[in-house]
C-alpha cells in the first residue's frame, strides 16, 4: 500500500515540474515495456513512447530523440559485502558469484557502442569493470565521483544487524532530513546530492557520445533522484525514490542527454536495472 501511495505522490510531483522522467523503461526480466507520465511533461512534450512495446535492445533509438550521449551505468558484481549482509568498505572484493555475474554483462557489452569505461575507486566496482573492459578491449578509468556513499566510520566490516550498526543507521534515518547533519564523517544529503550532480556535469562535458560506468547501488539512485527531481530534490524525496527502486548486482541503467535549441539539455531516464542478463 505504502508503494502504491509514493508511485501516485511520485507522478502527481512531476506532473508540477519540468521533469526529466516523462518516460522510463521498466524491464520485468526480457519482456520491457514503457510507462509514460499522463499527459506529457509541464512544458507541453507528450512521451512518443507511450504504451510502447520495446523489445530487447537498450540502445535509444537514434530517430525518436536527438540524444547527444547516452551513459550506461552498471552495478558492481556481488560482493563479499552483499553475499555476508555486512557494511563494507572500498577494499571490499566481489565474489565468484560477482565475477560470473561481470562475465555475463560484459558480453552484453560487447554489442554496444560503448567509448569509455569509468568505474568507481572502490575495489568490487573496478573488479567488475576490468571484467567488462577486457572484454570489450577499451581502456579502464577511475573516478572517486562514482563512489558508494561513505558511511559511518563506526558500522564499517560490522553486519548489518549488529546492535551497534542497527542503532547507528535508525540515528542516520531519522536525522537524513535535517539539513547539514552528521554522525560522525558520513555522507550527509546535502554531500551525496552534490555529488551527484558534479557526476552527470562531469558525463555531459566528456567528448564520448557512448559511456560505460561501474558504480554502486545506492549511489545510482542519488543520480536517479537528481534526473528526475534536479535541484530541486530533497531529502525526503531522496528517501522515497531510494526506497522504491531496487538494483540488482550488474544490474543495467541507462540515461541519455537529449540537446535542444533554446535550453540546457537534460538527462532521460531511459532503462531501470536491466538483469535480463542473469537469466
Amino acid at each position: 500500500m505504502k508503494h502504491a501511495i509514493f508511485w501516485l505522490s511520485l507522478f502527481r510531483k512531476l506532473s508540477t515540474k519540468s521533469a526529466r522522467f516523462d518516460t522510463i523503461r521498466l524491464l520485468c526480466g526480457s519482456f520491457p515495456f514503457i510507462i509514460s507520465k499522463a499527459g506529457g511533461s509541464s512544458n507541453g512534450r507528450t512521451s512518443p513512447f507511450e504504451g510502447e512495446y520495446l523489445g530487447s535492445s537498450p540502445s535509444p533509438p537514434a530517430l525518436l530523440r536527438r540524444f547527444m550521449k547516452t551513459v550506461y551505468f552498471v552495478r558492481h558484481g556481488q560482493s563479499e559485502g552483499n553475499a555476508g549482509d555486512f557494511h563494507q568498505g572500498p577494499a571490499t572484493p566481489i565474489t565468484e558469484k560477482g565475477r560470473t555475474q561481470a562475465q555475463f554483462i560484459a558480453e552484453r557489452c560487447v554489442t554496444l557502442p560503448i567509448e569509455a569505461v569509468i568505474s568507481s575507486a572502490m575495489k568490487r566496482t573496478r573488479e567488475t569493470a576490468h571484467v567488462i573492459a577486457k572484454k570489450i578491449n577499451k581502456p579502464l578509468e577511475s573516478s572517486d565521483l562514482f563512489v558508494e556513499r561513505r558511511r559511518p566510520a563506526e558500522q564499517l566490516d560490522r553486519p548489518t544487524n549488529d546492535p551497534e550498526a542497527v542503532r547507528i543507521s535508525k540515528i542516520l534515518r531519522e536525522n537524513f532530513t535535517v539539513p547539514g547533519y552528521r554522525y560522525s564523517n558520513e555522507e550527509n544529503f546535502d554531500d551525496l546530492k552534490a555529488r551527484a550532480q558534479m557526476a552527470l556535469a562531469y558525463l555531459e562535458k566528456r567528448p564520448e557520445k557512448n559511456i560505460l560506468v561501474v558504480t554502486h547501488g545506492l549511489f545510482l539512485r542519488a543520480l536517479l533522484s537528481v534526473v528526475v527531481f534536479g535541484k530541486e530534490l530533497t531529502a525526503r524525496e531522496f528517501l522515497k525514490m531510494s526506497d522504491a527502486f531496487y538494483t540488482e548486482n550488474t544490474g543495467m541503467t541507462v540515461l541519455c542527454l537529449e540537446e535542444h535549441e533554446n535550453k540546457p539539455p537534460e538527462w532521460w531516464v531511459w532503462i531501470w536495472n536491466d538483469h535480463a542478463h542473469l537469466g
